[in-house]
């Protein structure tokens, strides 16, 4: 009988603003290392009580560590922190788990690994904080991409003051770079409250899976919405946020395939889903921080609408970034492409071409498999933040309208030619704040300017298409 295989958080080390973790497995170590720009722990825990900054940084190292499941371990030992495992925590833990890593599931071929088992060995939590300092409103979450530059606008149309906080990951390649690209698109938007972190990862950097092929796996996932939640407490804390802003859409919350073998929907983006927003503020409350919410100003609306909100911030277009590959643009991922479909439907060339560049995606022939994804011809959707196949088809159809051509535009004219255009546009630009955290101080303002920016974008695809 082989020996089980355990993950171990061995050390987890924190300073005046830098965060350290250190995990094992199989002999193996790996590190994390998390920077903050203007948070001092040590100021934190004469505010908050060590003990609490102990298990709020404990969430965040744990919350790092289940990337390193894709390795397959069969227990996990939370080492010195054991104390904190409560049943609350490992069923929240395991829930993110085994929603997220459905994909790690089925890419793996793995329908039976439904996560380590670990022990709980604690019977009563540290009480989360009560009243606490709120003056400092909403802290919003900038990625670089349009979903945050439509955010951005919306905040500002609300008259909504807030933070911003950027954050870069070693795992998409060099930091100063990746802030330089997001901090130039908060400075085309004259935002000035910025705050940044730094993420330096080597388990997603590492060349594990080529040189143990023992292990049988063949793709890594990460938790990163979940993580960074988590991750972004301290700055809640230290410049006392109430609310924190993110911006996921409605179409997060739709999976990319159903696995026949299991039967279960698999969603690359199930962690930007409402339903893992409402599980980790629930959590958060009760365990940690009692006022707190964070919530997606764009989960009442599809693409089609964030899209079209785009044609009222074109100076910044050129400032935004989405890729995971090369940033800004490799121009060949299911990601690139997505954004470009949505770029050359609603903006003009002239916008497109300095954001992209002058080269005509439709036209490269390695991308046409993955057009075809998009659009729903293949088998399943790519497991990318993306929309659903019928927005991405209504894009191409008013490409292809505006006179776009190519290889991928011939290729998927199957689905093209079945647009629905009325119906797809009652889909997809309806405004739904019920199954949304939204705030109730913007709430009624926020879906007044949302159904106002719908009727706008309706207005501009039916003219277009007429």
């Amino acid at each position: 009988m082989a020996t089980p295989r355990t993950l171990r958080l061995a050390k987890i080390r924190w300073t005046h603003s830098q965060l350290f973790f250190e995990y094992t497995l199989d002999g193996l170590t790996f590190t994390n290392a998390i920077w903050y720009e203007g948070v001092d722990f040590d100021g934190l825990s004469e505010r908050f009580g060590a003990a609490f900054i102990r298990a709020m940084i404990f969430h965040i190292a744990a919350f790092e560590m289940n990337k390193i499941v894709s390795l397959k371990p069969d227990t996990l030992d939370w080492g010195d922190y054991s104390d904190l495992v409560t049943a609350e925590f490992k069923e929240i833990w395991l829930t993110i788990y085994r929603n997220v890593w459905a994909q790690w599931r089925f890419e793996n071929d793995e329908p039976d690994y439904l996560g380590p088992d670990f022990a709980i060995t604690a019977t009563d939590a540290p009480p989360a904080i009560g009243e606490r300092d709120l003056s400092g409103g909403f802290l919003s979450f900038c990625g670089g991409g349009k979903d945050s530059l439509v955010s951005l606008d919306l905040l500002k149309s609300l008259g909504q003051e807030h933070g911003t906080l950027a954050y870069s990951a070693s795992f998409y390649g060099r930091a100063a770079p990746q802030h330089a690209l997001i901090g130039k698109l908060l400075d085309s938007y004259g935002v000035t409250n910025q705050h940044r972190q730094w993420i330096y990862d080597d388990f997603l950097d590492s060349p594990v899976l080529e040189l143990r092929k023992d292990l049988n796996v063949d793709a890594v996932t990460a938790a990163e919405t979940p993580s960074s939640i988590f991750g972004a407490l301290p700055y809640v804390l230290h410049h006392n946020y109430r609310y924190v802003c993110l911006a996921h859409e409605r179409s997060a919350d739709a999976p990319q395939v159903v696995w026949e073998k299991t039967g279960e929907p698999v969603n690359h983006q199930w962690g930007k889903s409402y339903e893992a927003e409402k599980l980790l503020n629930d959590y958060v409350r009760a365990h940690l921080v009692s006022e707190f919410d964070y919530f997606s100003i764009l989960k009442p609306i599809y693409d089609v609408s964030i899209f079209g909100a785009l044609r009222g911030v074109t100076e910044s277009i050129p400032h935004t970034h989405s890729c995971n590959i090369e940033k800004p643009w490799c121009r060949r991922c299911a990601k690139c492409l997505y954004v470009w479909l949505g770029y050359t439907a609603f903006l003009d060339r002239e916008i497109v071409e300095a954001t992209f560049g002058p080269e005509n995606l439709y036209d490269v022939p390695e991308n046409t498999f993955l057009f075809r994804q998009l659009v729903g011809l293949e088998s399943q959707l790519p497991f990318e933040c993306i929309g659903e196949a019928q927005e991405a088809a209504l894009f191409m159809l008013m490409a292809r309208t505006k006179g776009y051509r190519g290889q991928a535009l011939d290729a998927c004219s199957d689905a093209l030619d079945k647009v629905d255009v009325a119906n797809t546009l009652d889909r997809y630009l309806d405004v739904v704040t019920g199954d949304a955290n939204i705030p109730e101080t913007i709430k009624d303002r926020l879906e007044q300017t949302l159904l106002a920016k719908a009727a706008d974008t309706r207005k501009f695809v039916e003219e277009l298409l007429s």
